[in-house]
């Protein structure tokens, strides 16, 4: 999303070109703001609210604080049709979907584990019957004989450590891939512990079939407590749940992998066998870097558990253990239920007429072109003041960028895109070349150009073509493919959308009656009045982007 890497530079580099407007929305009284309807839209909808309708909710309590503050609005969404310099893009999201897939299966089995451990630990009494006391034995010698790959024990955590860390653990960290993959589809726990449901998604097409986990989880039994008359059958489950976690460590240890996130450009050209190989690696998908640390933690609950537990008693600390990593793997099942649950169609619908019953129009461009760019060239067009988004491909249009409006708390960031190219000493075409050299959603990066560098050869050289003629990276990327990708990127920064009628950018009134009928319709009236705080819609990292880092 946007010039990977753009704005941590400008702020190392150039800080005053971020400006910080402490005063927010009441520094803008009187001006117009484009506002990138489609991103703000996914924001809302993953945001970690209970409404089912938290998308149309938002949208009404940001319209109403732009009219409160006398700020005219238009949105706009991204058209039907999407530029072909997008293609690889949107395959790139579309693995990570399936990668994401992956990781919520493998989530809601671990969550399903934990929830019939901690059942069974609660209702512990003792192990008196002579079968109860083997099937004990067999569980420890289990534990002190099996020993984690060797990738997964550096820094193992203490129980202490681990219930102290909480939740909290695990909510914001970046999912990228470790280098681990998750063992492969098709391996089920014991019969005591049926797995969720298991699917393999060998086409797109079968992805996007499946809406959400729920699709997964809804077929994942209630934890289940074994009577307490019962002892063996209590050790006896709790030894097949141990079995379980065995199961679901991966398979191929040590398997290094790009991250999903990472656009650059091999350093050496990849040949189609190191394509084909690289597909087949990511067929066990990797774990994300909150996942592979759970691994580490449930390692230490089975090792206390096998260590510390007496005949007649479970210490209380194995169970708060537990119950820790229990709520850990609820808060990342969460996440990926709502990861893999993204907006529909109905979602936008719903969004622009809560947003035209509030009098702000709807608009979206004719043709291949995104929401972000035509709301640039209704500001360069001199139909509106500023850009809304995070987006930061609209500096390179060279429009002024309003970052944080969905934030009620922290300071509104206003970036010009002429400033930026001003202060760096570029010219147009050089500033969209320097663009490109830093990765964007239409165009890779070259391994091992960053931002400075990426800035010292476009000064020098003038060109990317320039830059592969002179520099030692040219007989690092394979030249005719890049710069074809090149110059349909350069194609779509130096074009601005068509305008639209612009009787459709007229402000209108906001319709009372229209408005109590949708909150009505979905359940919201009573929280209308309700004051929240924007900044969740953006504090879970739920794309596996990270805003701050364009």
């Amino acid at each position: 999303m946007g010039v990977h890497g753009l704005t941590p530079f400008l702020q190392k580099t150039c800080p005053e070109v971020l400006k910080q407007l402490p005063e927010r929305l009441s520094a803008f009284s009187g001006k117009r703001i484009v506002i990138d309807g489609t991103l703000i839209t996914q924001r809302f909808h993953f945001a970690p609210m209970p409404q089912r309708h938290r998308h149309v909710l938002a949208w009404y309590r940001l319209a109403s604080h732009l009219r409160n503050n006398n700020i005219q609005a238009v949105c706009v969404f991204d058209g039907r049709e999407r530029s072909l310099a997008k293609e690889r893009e949107i395959e790139r999201r579309r693995k990570d979907r399936k990668l994401t897939m992956a990781r919520g299966e493998f989530e809601a089995e671990r969550l399903d584990r934990l929830q019939r451990l901690t059942s069974l630990l609660r209702t512990w009494d003792s192990v008196e019957t002579d079968e109860g006391k083997k099937e004990f034995a067999t569980l420890k010698q289990s534990v002190e004989n099996w020993k984690l790959p060797s990738g997964l024990t550096s820094g193992l955590a203490t129980a202490k450590d681990v219930v102290a860390a909480g939740a909290s653990a695990v909510v914001g960290v970046p999912v990228t891939l470790a280098c681990m993959a998750v063992r492969g589809a098709g391996k089920p726990l014991e019969p005591s512990s049926p797995p969720s449901q298991t699917i393999t998604y060998d086409s797109a097409g079968e992805l996007e079939a499946v809406s959400s986990l729920e699709d997964i989880t809804n077929n994942t039994p209630s934890p289940t407590v074994v009577d307490s008359e019962h002892t063996e059958d209590r050790v006896a489950s709790v030894t097949q749940l141990y079995d379980g976690y065995r199961r679901s460590i991966p398979q191929l240890e040590s398997i290094s992998l790009a991250s999903s996130a990472d656009t650059s450009l091999p350093v050496v050209p990849a040949s189609a066998v190191a394509e084909d190989e690289l597909e087949a690696a990511k067929a066990d998908y990797a774990l994300s870097k909150s996942q592979h640390g759970l691994l580490r933690e449930e390692a230490t609950l089975w090792t206390e558990l096998a260590e510390s537990v007496r005949a007649d008693k479970v210490p209380e600390s194995v169970t708060h253990l537990a119950q820790a990593l229990e709520t850990k793997s609820s808060v990342l099942s969460e996440s990926y239920m709502r990861r893999t649950h993204p907006p529909t169609t109905e979602t936008y619908e719903e969004s622009k007429a809560i947003l035209k019953a509030m009098g702000i129009p709807c608009v979206q461009p004719s043709g291949p072109y995104e929401a972000e760019a035509l709301a640039a060239s209704l500001v360069l067009h001199g139909h509106a003041d500023y850009v809304a988004s995070e987006d930061t491909d609209v500096l390179i249009y060279g429009a002024p960028l309003l970052r944080n409006l969905a934030s009620k708390d922290g300071p509104l960031v206003l970036i010009s895109g002429a400033e930026v190219r001003t202060v760096l000493q570029l010219d147009p075409a050089r500033f969209i070349d320097f663009a490109l050299l830093l990765g964007t959603d239409f165009s890779q990066r070259i391994k091992n150009i960053g931002p400075t560098r990426a800035l010292k050869y476009i000064r020098q050289h003038g060109s990317i073509e320039h830059i592969l003629e002179h520099e030692k990276y040219a007989a690092h990327v394979v030249q005719e493919l890049y710069l074809e990708q090149v110059e349909l990127a350069r194609d779509v920064f130096q074009t601005l959308p068509p305008l639209p009628d612009l009787s459709l950018l007229e402000q209108g009134e906001v319709d009372e009656d229209a408005v109590c009928d949708i909150l009505d319709r979905y359940g919201l009236r009573r929280f209308g009045a309700d004051e929240w705080d924007y900044s969740q819609a953006l504090s879970g990292n739920y794309f596996a982007d990270n805003p701050s880092a364009t």
